[in-house]
């Protein structure tokens, strides 16, 4: 039996009878567990090796689970074992996954289903190591953190965003991405820096009003060390948020049309023009209704 305290019920009869009986049986007390690292790559191999206080042998099993941040559980171990009395060593193995966050969780059964001891361990998992420093490419974004630009090794990654605050009205989002740390208590000793490919975009906004945002509480604001460099917009992060990559779009002159034309009493310019634009309006006689009046962006549809 398991060590415990254990409640007697019998009956004679008409006559019943309670008592409570202290077992000194099977006793099993995990005194210590040491995982083989600090800290692990994505997908890599790790061993943990549990101390075990045993005060009577028996025949039984081990398992672990790995739980995500979600708390989806993973078996990764199970193994029979014939446990000894006294303290002994027993080693679990298995892989860490792509989680953001992970634990491993064990439990020592007494055959196959009584579990007589459990734990629980942190497993600090990272794909940067600091003092070497890495480079991720996706999405058209490539990030540079350079070597020990990070007080720790650390969990990172990016993705492109789904939702994002409205930028101005005269800018117009190209990609937004979302760059994130994982691991707790990083701090960044050197700017991240940052690529983005301008293939597929049209020179004339290249040119005239490519740029990288910050955007911070809902504020869109231009990134202070950028520039254009064969066809990519390389620029420098000394923190993170959400990155938007956007253009200020305006439409040459000669691409503006107003309709319907001719009109009654409503005309539309249509959309990606100047922040204010100089507007003249004839009557289909030819004589100028409407002179250098200028609008703001907000009375295009006047």
């Amino acid at each position: 039996m398991l060590s415990g305290s254990y409640d007697i019920n019998a009956e004679f009869g008409t006559q019943n009878a309670e008592c409570n009986i202290d077992v000194r049986g099977i006793e099993t007390v995990i005194k210590e567990a040491s995982l083989d690292k600090k800290g692990y790559l994505l997908n890599e191999p790790f061993n943990i090796r549990l101390s075990v206080d045993i005060k009577e042998g028996f025949d039984g099993v081990v398992r672990a689970w790995i739980v995500d941040d979600k708390g989806d559980m993973v078996n990764v171990y199970e193994q029979n074992k014939v446990f000894t009395s006294g303290i002994c060593a027993y080693e679990i193995s298995g892989t860490t996954t792509t989680a953001k966050s992970q634990s491993l969780v064990y439990g020592i059964y007494l055959g196959t289903d009584t579990m007589v001891a459990s734990g629980r361990k942190c497993i600090g998992i990272y794909n940067i190591p600091c003092a070497l420093g890495k480079t991720i490419e996706k999405d058209g974004l490539r990030v540079d953190i350079l070597p020990d630009g990070l007080n720790k090794d650390a969990l990172f990654d990016f993705c492109r965003a789904a939702k994002y605050p409205s930028p101005p009205r005269d800018i117009q989002p190209i990609d937004v991405f979302e760059l994130v740390i994982y691991t707790d208590n990083v701090n960044m000793r050197k700017p991240i820096t940052a690529s983005y490919g301008l293939d597929g975009i049209s020179d004339r906004i290249i040119k005239d009003s490519i740029k990288a945002y910050y955007i911070n509480e809902g504020d869109w604001e231009e990134v202070a060390e950028q520039r254009i460099d064969t066809r990519q917009l390389a620029f420098s992060l000394p923190h993170l948020s959400l990155v938007g990559i956007g253009g200020r779009v305006i439409k040459p002159l000669n691409e503006i049309i107003a309709y319907p034309n001719p009109a009654k009493d409503r005309i539309t310019l249509g959309d990606s023009l100047p922040a204010t634009i100089s507007v003249r309006i004839f009557n289909i006689a030819g004589d100028r209704l409407l002179h250098n009046q200028k609008l703001a962006a907000k009375e295009w549809e006047s």
